[in-house]
C-alpha cells in the first residue's frame, strides 16, 4: 500500500489557474470557481448564468461548449442546473423558477424523458456527437440518463416547485431504464444516476439507484493512464470530492487520475480539452476549445480542492 502523501497543486500553479480564469475565462466559470474556492456568494453564478438563459426559460447560447446553438435545449439546461446544485444557489431565484418551467414544458411523456438537443442544433457549429438524428432518443451514449438523470435530480432538489406528477413520472422512467439494462453503467450515465441518487428524498429510489451505481463503479471509468490522454471523461469527474461514497471503491484509480490532472495543467495555467471535433477544421472547434479551457479549469480546481490536493496553508 502506497503511504506517500498525495501530490498537491503548487501554490504558483493555483495562482496561474486563477489568473487564467480572470484573464481569459468565461465570467460564469470564474464565478463558480470563486464560490467553490473562496466561499463567495452563489448569486454571482446566478448573475452569470442569466447570460445563457433564453426567454422560454431554458438555457443555450453555447453553455455546453460542444454545441453552439443559441436556442434552449434540455442538455444545456441540465448543465445549468448542475452548476446551481454544485454552488448551492438560491432555489427561489427567478432564473431557477423559469428554468424549472422550461424543464416541465419539454418533458416528453411518449419518450419518457427529455430529448437532448433539438433539430436546430444541426444549423450551428457542433461536435459530431451532438448532431441531431431523429432515431437517437437520448444523449450520445444513447441512455435515458443523458440528460434525464441529472434533470430529474434538479427536479428533486426543487421538489416543492415542480408538479408532483412530473417528479413521479420522471423518476419511474429513470428507474425503469436503469433496471432494464444489464450493461455496466459507464461515464456520463453513471454520473447522471449517481447525482440522482444523492439528490432524491425518496429513500427507496435512492437505495436502488445507489446500489447499482456502486456495483458498476469499477467499470464506470477508464483505469488506464494512457487512455486518459484521449478519453474525455476522467474518473475524477465521477468522484469529485473525497467524501463521495464512490471515493473508497475507486481510491487507487482516483489518486492516479488526480496526479494525471496535476500534470495536465498547461503553462498558461488552464486545463485544455483533450478532444477535438473530429472530421472538422480546427477553426470550427476553436471557440469551443476556448470555452472548454475555461470550464475545465474551473472544474479541475473544484475537483482538486474536493480531494484535498490544494497547497497546505501555513
Amino acid at each position: 500500500m502506497d503511504t506517500r502523501p498525495p501530490r498537491r497543486l503548487a501554490p504558483e500553479r493555483l495562482a496561474a489557474a486563477r489568473d487564467y480564469l480572470r484573464r481569459e475565462g468565461r465570467p460564469l466559470d470564474e464565478a463558480v470557481a470563486r464560490v467553490a474556492l473562496e466561499g463567495a456568494p452563489a448569486d454571482a453564478v446566478l448573475d452569470a448564468l442569466a447570460d445563457f438563459q433564453n426567454p422560454d426559460g431554458g438555457f443555450g447560447r453555447a453553455l455546453e461548449p460542444d454545441f453552439r446553438l443559441p436556442a434552449s435545449s434540455p442538455m444545456a439546461s441540465m448543465v445549468a442546473f448542475d452548476l446551481l446544485r454544485e454552488v448551492g444557489a438560491r432555489k427561489d431565484a427567478e432564473l431557477v423558477k423559469r428554468g424549472l418551467a422550461y424543464l416541465a414544458d419539454t418533458w416528453d411523456s411518449a419518450l419518457g424523458g427529455w430529448q437532448d438537443v433539438p433539430e436546430e442544433v444541426n444549423d450551428h457549429p457542433h461536435a459530431p456527437w451532438w448532431h441531431h438524428e431523429p432515431e437517437r432518443r437520448f444523449g450520445p451514449q444513447g441512455h435515458w440518463a443523458m440528460p434525464g438523470a441529472q434533470i430529474t435530480a434538479a427536479l428533486w432538489r426543487h421538489e416543492d416547485q415542480v408538479p408532483a406528477s412530473l417528479l413521479r413520472e420522471a423518476s419511474a422512467s429513470g428507474l425503469s431504464h436503469l433496471e432494464q439494462t444489464g450493461e455496466p453503467l459507464r461515464e456520463y450515465v453513471a454520473l447522471g444516476y449517481h447525482v440522482l441518487a444523492r439528490a432524491t428524498s425518496d429513500r427507496e429510489l435512492a437505495a436502488r439507484i445507489a446500489a447499482r451505481v456502486l456495483r458498476d463503479a469499477p467499470h464506470a471509468v477508464s483505469r488506464e493512464p494512457e487512455q486518459w490522454k484521449v478519453e474525455p471523461f476522467q474518473p475524477c469527474w465521477l468522484v469529485r470530492e473525497a467524501r463521495d461514497p464512490l471515493a473508497e471503491p475507486l481510491r487507487d484509480v482516483l489518486e492516479a487520475n488526480l496526479d494525471f490532472a496535476l500534470d495536465r495543467q498547461s503553462e498558461v495555467g488552464c486545463w485544455e480539452p483533450n478532444w477535438i471535433w473530429f472530421g472538422q477544421p480546427a477553426s470550427a472547434f476553436e471557440p469551443a476549445r476556448r470555452d472548454w479551457s475555461s470550464e475545465q479549469t474551473a472544474l479541475l480546481l473544484r475537483v482538486l480542492s474536493g480531494h484535498d490536493r490544494f497547497p497546505v496553508e501555513g
